[in-house]
């Protein structure tokens, strides 16, 4: 059988910088059986102090890394895996040789793509993403990591839906304005939305700013009043834990604060570079379209970046992407998606009135 072929954003590269986020508030798990016998047969407790107490733990799909503060037992004080460092590479879980990449299987046949929620994605350099794909993919399908995104047709917005053909012919174009665009990200989304709804002619009400605008702020005081009742309610594993939820409230308030006061953040040119290649990515790798159509996958993307970009630190490119990675790790977890799956017309609002001003591009 020939080997499946594999695509990647253009251009797109990645190299680990070693921050550590990754093991950090992430759920370390589950473990695969190959993975912990591996582990087991090294005895950790034996040369590792942090594991002298255990190294695994029983968590809600599986067994589990067990966590120190937030962190995996195994990191340590340089932001390094001692597992890695001992062993090699080969000697940590399959889940994170296989971070930041995601592998999907579509009509045309593997995509790679790098997550949102890695730390490290600003740096840019490396080697090119589809350099080390063919391995990265055997892991995957080892691992049984490889997603399959095969529709009959995807949803764009209720009512309106494209044949799959439809989509897998668009889609290169897409990724190629997408590519040459320049604008922030409300210009990226409403480029890309003018251009799948001009596909099947479905008509788009008119958008209007003052909608996009209450759409956000209800979204924002739906996460505001959710992490006051986990702060009030539940007992955080952990002061790192307790934490990071604390500095995401934060964030959370500070981005509804400028939103009240009718702030619109500029967006450096570096800054727009990084949303528009995050874009590409959720484009290429289908996460727009696993949550309730492709608008609403487009709300939820546009919320990410703007309430990072409000509650940034800073104004440069490191304090975005900073901010971004905590807050898409904030928004993949359990009850933040509950949150946002009752929140879905205020997203699909989000993306149908995001305005085009300033979005540029060959179409």
């Amino acid at each position: 059988m020939d080997a499946p072929a594999l695509r990647g954003v253009d251009g797109a590269r990645f190299a680990c910088q070693g921050c550590g986020f990754c093991c950090r508030f992430h759920q370390l798990g589950p473990l695969l059986p190959q993975d912990r016998a591996r582990i087991e047969a090294a005895r950790p407790q034996d040369w590792w102090a942090p594991a002298a107490a255990g190294w695994s733990r029983q968590g809600p799909a599986g067994v589990e890394l067990r966590k120190l503060d937030g962190h995996c037992v195994f990191l340590d004080d340089d932001q390094r895996c001692a597992l890695h460092a001992r062993l090699g590479p080969q000697a940590k879980p399959a889940f994170c040789r296989l971070f930041p990449y995601q592998l999907v299987q579509d009509a045309r046949g593997v995509v790679i793509v790098v997550r949102d929620s890695c730390g490290g994605l600003h740096h840019g350099g490396g080697p090119l993403l589809l350099s080390g794909a063919a391995e990265v993919l055997a892991l995957a399908r080892d691992s049984g990591a490889l997603l399959r995104w095969m529709p009959a047709s995807v949803a764009v917005a209720p009512g309106f839906e494209v044949p799959l053909a439809t989509w897998m012919d668009g889609e290169p174009a897409l990724l190629s304005w997408l590519g040459q665009a320049e604008g922030p990200p409300a210009a990226l989304v409403a480029g890309l939305r003018d251009r799948v709804f001009a596909w099947g002619g479905h008509p788009l009400p008119t958008p209007d700013p003052a909608r996009g605008h209450l759409a956000a702020r209800a979204v924002l005081m739906a996460l505001d009043l959710t992490l006051a009742q986990v702060r009030a309610q539940e007992e955080a594993p952990g002061p790192a834990e307790a934490a990071f939820v604390a500095d995401l409230h934060d964030r959370v308030r500070r981005a509804s604060a400028s939103h009240e006061r009718g702030e619109q953040p500029a967006w450096s040119p570096d800054q727009a570079g990084y949303a528009r290649e995050r874009l590409a990515h959720a484009l290429l790798g289908k996460e727009l379209h696993r949550q309730d159509g492709l608008l609403v996958g487009l709300g939820r993307h546009l919320l990410a970046l703007d309430l990072a970009r409000r509650s940034a630190d800073g104004d440069d490119l490191a304090d975005l992407a900073h901010a971004h990675s905590r807050v898409v790790r904030f928004v993949e977890n359990r009850s933040i998606a509950h949150v946002l799956a009752r929140a879905r017309p205020a997203l699909h609002d989000l993306a149908v009135h995001a305005t085009g001003a300033g979005a540029t591009g060959q179409a």
